[in-house]
């Protein structure tokens, strides 16, 4: 399996604008009140943007399985313009902070 870069000449962008990858997002993220979901509000998505701009490998710091897998769904259907190094695409890991407020 390829190497996962974290510095790259050329870091991976959202196949869009930055803003709407957020507003994408915020769109798609269901994360109701959920009898075992902490109040926590901050979390950490790490993810790998592959060779062909897909989203693989997406894991959290949530202690809840819901959000986990949540962050995966909705973190997994992303698409970006992969990362290049050297003139080659590149897997490439991504950490993302969330601010979420569970209810």
């Amino acid at each position: 399996m390829d190497s996962i870069y974290v510095f790259a000449d050329t870091f991976p962008e959202y196949a869009g604008v930055e803003s709407d990858m957020l507003q994408e997002i915020q769109k798609n993220l269901n994360v109701p009140s959920h009898p075992s979901s902490p109040p926590q509000s901050k979390f950490l998505v790490e993810m790998v943007i592959e060779k062909d701009g897909s989203v693989s490998k997406v894991s959290s710091n949530a202690n809840d399985e819901f959000v986990r897998d949540e962050f995966d769904r909705v973190f997994g259907a992303l698409r970006f313009i992969p990362a290049k190094h050297k003139g080659e695409m590149v897997r490439f890991r991504m950490v993302c902070p969330v601010y979420i407020h569970l209810k």
